[in-house]
């Protein structure tokens, strides 16, 4: 069998394979092919063939296969060449969740255990995940690990952080020192003197910074919200993320201002993360709250917290683990 893209040798001409596959009786595959050079360049043929080792009277076509020519770079090799080795390289991997691309925009000695799960979340076909492990475990690190892997790969342009306003300052020096990734801090004061008077009136300020942090009571204020609400983010991180939890019961939920908050800003990312180290304060409608943020057809209703299912969002280690 021949995989798609390799070259071969067929009639003393060169072809890349296009398909392969079994389809006769007695062990024939069609080749289908495009030739790459002489009279046949850019034309398909498909030609006819019997694997080595299969009963019969021998190959219907001779084919040879050909060793891809590598890609070779050594001190004097155009930009161009350099760049187009690079991207081959970058594509070669992006689409496999058992490689981290971003690792090398880290400055961090990376612990083997905070690997874990940036790669369950990288391998899941949605990155939005509750992370809720135990204080010092790093959540911090782990969701700028996570955030550097989604810009590797091209899915981390616009990222918000929203935190409580006493952590904004940390967080910016942990994003910026860490993982080289500087952010602006949106608060009251940073709106009215400094952005405001720059933007044209009616601008919306959350289009005009593409990594911001905030905190969650300024930016659940209704004007706040309601220019946020307008926008689209491909990140976005909430720390203590239980002050979004309901209280209450099924029946009698009890929502809050930053309940509310958190239904408005859920939906406006591809990817969410949201980090706590208590979860769950003994009543199941607060974590089926923080649930249904990250995905409300998955756990439409409190019956769906079994542990199979809330194990596929959710990834809980205590120290001793």
């Amino acid at each position: 069998m021949f995989e798609v893209g390799q070259l071969v040798r067929i009639r003393e001409l060169t072809w890349q394979v296009l398909e392969d596959h079994a389809a006769y009786a007695g062990g024939d595959h069609t080749l289908r092919v495009r030739g790459l050079d002489g009279r046949m360049k850019g034309q398909d043929r498909v030609f006819i063939y019997r694997p080595v080792g299969e009963d019969g009277d021998g190959a219907l076509e001779v084919v040879t296969r050909l060793a891809t020519p590598a890609l070779g770079w050594h001190p004097g090799t155009p930009p161009s060449q350099w760049e187009r080795l690079h991207t081959a390289y970058r594509l070669s991997v992006a689409h496999n969740a058992d490689y981290l691309l971003g690792l090398a925009r880290t400055r961090l000695v990376i612990e083997p255990y905070q690997l874990a799960p940036v790669l369950q979340v990288m391998s899941a076909p949605r990155q939005r995940f509750l992370l809720a492990e135990d204080v010092g475990m790093g959540k911090t690190i782990e969701a700028g690990l996570i955030t550097t892997e989604l810009i590797a790969r091209g899915r981390g342009d616009r990222i918000l952080i929203v935190v409580p306003a006493a952590l904004q300052d940390q967080w910016a020096d942990e994003m910026r020192d860490k993982f080289g990734l500087p952010f602006a801090i949106l608060d009251n004061d940073y709106l009215t003197r400094e952005l405001l008077p720059r933007l044209p009136s009616g601008a919306n300020p959350w289009h005009y910074a593409n990594r911001v942090i905030t905190s969650i009571d300024f930016a659940k204020q209704e004007r706040i919200l309601r220019a946020l609400k307008k926008t689209r983010w491909d990140i976005i991180i909430i720390d203590e993320a239980h002050y979004l939890a309901e209280a209450g019961s099924a029946d009698h939920p009890l929502r809050t201002d930053r309940s509310r908050f958190g239904e408005a800003i859920a939906p406006l990312a591809d990817s969410l993360l949201l980090l706590t180290a208590t979860p769950h304060d003994g009543y199941s409608q607060g974590f089926y709250s923080l649930l249904r943020l990250l995905d409300d057809a998955r756990f439409a209703s409190a019956d769906d917290l079994r542990r199979e299912t809330v194990a596929q969002v959710v990834i809980r280690r205590a120290k001793r683990h």
